[in-house]
């Protein structure tokens, strides 16, 4: 395998790995990108063109990245409406100075 084949190999590896650690949060009903993990998150940098006989590989990744995209909006959605529907108020901006009160009186 020539350097250029062994790089693209390592980085659809990697990207199925990370695919396959955001599809488990899913399951366990974690959102992935609150995952520390996705804030350091760089896609592979690789250099050339991609192999043929990666292709498909590489096709197959993508389409799973677009249903575990699907996944996430859904998830994002359904997280958003159940804030919408909270009867907290959610802070609209950074919270400021502390509050007290007198519980004594």
């Amino acid at each position: 395998m020539n350097p250029e084949h062994r790089t693209w190999t390592q980085a659809l590896e990697l990207l199925e790995r990370d695919l396959d650690d955001a599809v488990r949060l899913l399951e366990r009903g974690v959102d992935p990108t609150h995952d520390p993990r996705a804030l350091r998150w760089r896609p592979p940098v690789v250099r050339g063109p991609l192999p043929d006989d990666l292709l498909e590989r590489a096709q197959r990744l993508v389409e799973r990245q677009q249903l575990v995209r699907a996944q996430l909006e859904r998830a994002a959605a359904t997280a958003k409406a159940e804030l919408d529907g909270s009867p907290y108020p959610r802070a609209s901006q950074p919270m400021g100075l502390p509050a007290y009160f007198d519980v004594s009186a």
